[in-house]
């Protein structure tokens, strides 16, 4: 259940160079070297409140609440009690705090600085979140996010399925703004990813490097008015002219087709005597290219959704993606990919509506106990 996105870029870094990776005090190291350093889980925050002051587990998820709702006032007044402790009215010990457990002052107060940063990092704008926000989208490409899965010899990280979900999982808790989340992921694994997997040198080496730093945005242009997943329904036609291709109809429901730069074009390139459907990279800018205002939706408003049309639209031969007439197999692996990350987000959007009601339980009174206790 990752935290805050910010914390990855640390995260991948000391993962690969683990030398690098310093404590400012022995007591993190078992609490932390999970995660290579760094402050990731609320769960660990609670266990260095536990470990290092000499809290109980309820006052400690105490600290991890405040945390949720960035309660700074209860946090500060935390502070005194983590680094210096707390006694009842009798002398008795409630909280041993840093200080009696061997930590000294200034070392407890960096620990609980970091606790405080940590709280207070999240990607949420209230503004953003029923349009698109260009600012979100050019903060997340300059993390460099959309290169986790390319290749360190293609200007990449190099990072496994694994490494990339736990990223998007971060993303799903962090950041409340669920359209955005799905622009990302149309743009990674639908266009960008398509092109990686699947397409010539020349094509990777023209559009690549622009999809991964955000420069350009992508889109997966298959769903008609009359076909979606079924591609025998496609209606789109692509016609061999010389060394160009003329593509004719439309598109509509396209995730990202307002805002997208690439499309990931389906269209029939042979209809007998069996019906084969060919993949193209397909640029706004090329002619006889047009989209549609935004579709209205009931939900993820900040996902700009729209119809994509050609009209006679001149696309080189070269921007084929993968083989002529082998489209629906790319079709199927854009899925797979589709499937797995598109919900990847939702784990972590679940663990983060689960804390708020788990946290909502053990505030809210009925009948004269916590509903939490019923």
């Amino acid at each position: 259940r990752p935290g805050p996105m910010d914390s990855i870029p640390t995260y991948l870094e000391y993962k690969h160079n683990p030398e690098k990776i310093t404590y400012i005090h022995e007591k993190l190291k078992p609490i932390m070297e999970v995660t290579y350093g760094c402050l990731i889980y609320q769960e660990q925050v609670m266990e260095v409140v536990r470990e290092l002051g000499g809290y109980s587990y309820g006052r400690s998820d105490l600290v991890r609440r405040a945390m949720g709702k960035k309660k700074m006032d209860v946090m500060e007044e935390e502070r005194q009690y983590f680094i210096h402790g707390k006694t009842d009215e009798n002398g008795n010990i409630e909280i041993a705090g840093c200080v009696r457990n061997g930590v000294d002052e200034q070392t407890a107060n960096k620990i609980f600085d970091d606790m405080i940063d940590f709280a207070k990092k999240y990607l949420n704008d209230p503004n953003d979140k029923e349009i698109f926000s260009r600012k979100a989208w050019n903060d997340f490409s300059e993390f460099g996010w959309f290169g986790l899965n390319i290749l360190e010899k293609d200007g990449g990280l190099g990072e496994n399925n694994v490494t990339c979900a736990t990223v998007i999982e971060a993303m799903g808790y962090s950041c409340q703004n669920n359209g955005f989340s799905f622009v990302v992921n149309n743009h990674w694994w639908m266009a960008q990813n398509l092109i990686y997997l699947f397409g010539s040198e020349r094509l990777k080496q023209k559009y690549i490097n622009n999809l991964m730093n955000g420069c350009l945005i992508g889109a997966f242009a298959l769903t008609e008015a009359d076909a979606g997943s079924d591609s025998n329904a496609i209606q789109t036609k692509a016609i061999l002219e010389k060394d160009e291709y003329i593509l004719n109809g439309s598109k509509t429901f396209i995730s990202n087709g307002p805002i997208a730069d690439i499309f990931i074009v389906f269209a029939v390139t042979q209809e007998a005597p069996i019906k084969k459907i060919t993949a193209f990279v397909i640029e706004r800018a090329f002619e006889g290219v047009s989209t549609s205002n935004e579709i209205k939706k009931m939900g993820l408003d900040s996902s700009p959704t729209g119809e994509v049309v050609f009209q006679n639209c001149r696309v080189p031969a070269i921007n084929i993606l993968g083989e002529l007439h082998e489209g629906n197999q790319i079709m199927m692996s854009a899925l797979e990919y589709e499937r797995f990350y598109e919900f990847v987000p939702h784990i972590g959007a679940m663990q983060r509506v689960m804390e708020s009601c788990i946290q909502y339980s053990q505030e809210r009174r009925q009948f004269g106990k916590y509903i939490a206790d019923f």
